[in-house]
């Protein structure tokens, strides 16, 4: 009878045992993904903030400018023929205004601009100072940006891929004398959004975009001078003039980096067109990678910035947990082996005073 009592008692005891393991390692896992969760939201809140704000900086300034440029007489005379059929006439209001513009047009690549560019009422390209030997292809089916300024005669901005080259567009509609005469538009590459980020910020970026958006939008001999495919994804591009200042991270690290996060198939987290974040170890570094998608004009995700900052803060968290749990479990199982120890010894005493009763 004191024997079935004895395992009874034991496996109470036991179970109790397993029990509060599962209690501490559900506790500890819950509190470790809390954190390391915390720490993802927000690099990816940091990020999305950073971004915004060079974003809302260039677009103000964008709009100062073309204000002064349709403000200016000289132009002015010229935009309100641009919509005229004779080639002939075509051709000699596109040389006047690009050499009006042209010293405004190289100030302004000093400070960040890639494209300055004109269109008429139908959409068509006017001038192009990026590309002067393009014009006259209608750009409608391929740049929301130009036909949504068009019908609403207001503003638009947003980032968008274009027959040449991608971008964060600023398009204005060329309104003169409340008359209606086209729309013209300025453009930020990422790199000039990256440059300015990286003054700010101790991080390294990069802008990943989908061949597929490329392959749909850019004129099919250009692609190869302006993208390359991407070190962290066979369906990305990467575009080839893009600076790296590697400031904080150098080249090399970050191909590592890049190789690393193929290896680990990060195809899964792209394809959901979601933010996410993360980390990883080399060379006895640890580093957080943050890929913040970005939204084209159209609503649709093609593109994702991607943030790299040398951090361990993610690998101290993980570190945390399985410290906490070997201590937890060292002190439970010393806790245990002590009850044992402690009802055998009772056991012995109780056994050692009754033989010595009996005799």
């Amino acid at each position: 009878m004191k024997s079935k009592m004895f395992n009874l008692k034991n496996m109470y005891f036991i179970l109790l045992f397993i029990l509060l393991e599962v209690v501490l390692v559900s506790a500890l896992t819950y509190n470790k993904d809390y954190n390391i969760q915390d720490i993802k939201d927000r690099y990816i809140k940091r990020l999305n903030t950073q971004l915004k704000s060079v974003i809302s900086f260039y677009s103000t300034t964008s709009t100062i400018v073309i204000d002064e440029i349709l403000n200016n007489e000289n132009i002015k005379s010229i935009l309100i023929d641009i919509n005229t059929n004779n080639e002939t006439k075509q051709k000699e209001l596109r040389n006047k205004l690009l050499t009006i513009l042209k010293p405004t047009y190289d100030r302004l690549t000093n400070h960040g601009f890639r494209q300055l560019h004109f269109h008429d009422k139908v959409g068509n390209s006017f001038l192009r100072f990026h590309s002067v030997e393009n014009y006259g292809d209608n750009l409608f089916p391929f740049r929301a940006t130009i036909f949504e300024a068009n019908k609403t005669k207001k503003p638009q901005f947003g980032f968008e891929e274009g027959k040449i080259l991608n971008g964060f567009r600023n398009v204005f509609p060329i309104i003169l004398d409340g008359e209606f005469y086209g729309t013209v538009e300025l453009l930020n590459s990422f790199d000039t959004f990256s440059t300015t980020l990286h003054k700010n910020f101790p991080l390294e970026f990069k802008l990943l975009i989908t061949k597929e958006y490329v392959n749909s939008k850019v004129f099919p001999e250009l692609i190869n001078k302006y993208y390359k495919p991407s070190t962290i994804s066979n369906f990305f591009y990467e575009e080839n003039s893009i600076k790296t200042n590697n400031r904080y991270i150098n080249k090399i690290q970050l191909e590592n980096i890049d190789k690393e996060l193929k290896n680990i198939y990060i195809e899964r987290d792209l394809q959901t067109k979601k933010a996410f974040v993360k980390s990883l170890k080399l060379s006895n570094k640890h580093y957080i990678i943050t890929f913040l998608p970005v939204s084209d004009f159209n609503k649709t995700v093609n593109t994702y910035v991607v943030s790299y900052m040398e951090d361990d803060s993610i690998y101290q968290e993980q570190k945390a947990y399985y410290l906490f749990l070997f201590f937890s479990h060292i002190l439970f199982i010393s806790l245990f082996m002590m009850y044992m120890l402690r009802y055998f010894f009772d056991e012995k005493n109780k056994f050692m005073k009754k033989h010595i009763l009996i005799h």
